[in-house]
């Protein structure tokens, strides 16, 4: 793992955030906010928002699409990881089969890498191919009923075919376990775009399904060891909410440009008509870190306390923060 990443996207913004569009014909897809998913017994694997897919027996895909956070050339890596969570309602028929991922080489027509999920008689696998219709190698999970109400992580990674050999690979893995093994020989084209969400379902795939913390990047990225950390919070999308309910906690932001930014607001919402990158709208930032030189590490020289909860939005050029909870808060 590197930093910067390609892509981060944790869709906290309660949007697709920086993902180029949207498709759901069947209106499936939405991010709602933890006081909604409470009322199912649901959460965001962190923060206050997260991608939802109600599915029906409607056989419409439904996902957000990106390009250059998703490009890779030809001889390049890329590798790709998620979380998803499974609701207590989700159910395959036998024999359905559906992709997470799809990056593609040319737009809306030719699939180069896709994972997903499929039931071979009765089992749940995870799958990594060339195509959702492809040979692939696949890992066993257990039944629908014993891999539900958990967080899973899945990671994809891919050597584009640098042209003539056909030496394009593609790796999975499922909680750390890799997926069967390296796929190889590959005859595949540059990638231009990547999408995300449930695309190729079947009528007898239906539930909920939730989405959250999609990470885009050259090198492995693995899985978080901890869900919650006891004190600290790594943040490398533009919005995050590190903190839900009361908490105090310090912060600090760098960057490798002179343009590193970090906005505080005490709520555990998106601020209404707030500006993306600045303090107007009708929340009003509690602190604003920048730093002046490139690669510099600003602190905040004192503790800060919210009474609703961390908003926290950053600008600037591979910006990062790091927020230490001194007390109360809860990561989602």
């Amino acid at each position: 793992m590197s930093f910067p990443f390609l892509f981060s996207e944790n869709f906290e913004s309660g949007g697709a955030g920086q993902f180029n569009s949207e498709t759901d014909t069947d209106s499936i897809l939405d991010f709602p906010h933890y006081s909604e998913l409470a009322r199912f017994g649901l959460a965001p694997f962190r923060g206050a928002y997260v991608a939802r897919l109600q599915l029906g027996t409607g056989t419409a895909s439904a996902f957000v699409q990106e390009n250059e956070g998703m490009d890779a050339a030809a001889a390049a890596t890329i590798n790709i990881a998620f979380w998803f969570f499974l609701g207590n309602n989700f159910a395959m028929a036998a024999s359905d089969k559906f992709s997470f991922l799809e990056l593609e080489s040319s737009a809306d027509t030719t699939t180069e890498v896709a994972c997903g999920l499929d039931n071979s008689a009765g089992t749940i696998r995870a799958w990594i191919s060339e195509t959702i219709a492809g040979t692939a190698q696949t890992l066993n999970l257990g039944t629908a009923a014993q891999i539900r109400n958990q967080w899973h992580h899945f990671e994809i990674g891919a050597l584009i075919d640098s042209g003539a050999p056909n030496d394009g690979t593609i790796d999975g893995w499922l909680d750390g376990v890799a997926i069967g093994s390296q796929i190889t020989t590959l005859d595949q084209g540059a990638i231009v775009d990547g999408k995300f969400g449930i695309q190729g379902k079947d009528a007898g795939t239906t539930g909920t399904v939730l989405l959250d913390h999609i990470i885009v990047d050259n090198a492995r990225i693995g899985m978080d060891l901890q869900r919650y950390t006891p004190s600290g919070c790594w943040i490398h999308a533009p919005q995050d909410h590190p903190i839900i309910g009361p908490g105090r906690f310090s912060a600090a932001v760098t960057g490798t440009g002179t343009n590193a930014v970090m906005y505080l607001y005490d709520t555990d919402g998106v601020p209404p008509a707030a500006g993306a990158n600045t303090a107007s709208g009708t929340y009003k930032p509690i602190a604003i870190l920048r730093n002046v030189s490139a690669n510099e590490f600003i602190p905040g020289h004192t503790d800060f306390e919210v009474s609703h909860g961390l908003y926290v939005v950053l600008t600037g050029t591979d910006v990062q923060a790091f927020i230490n909870v001194k007390c109360g808060g809860l990561w989602s």
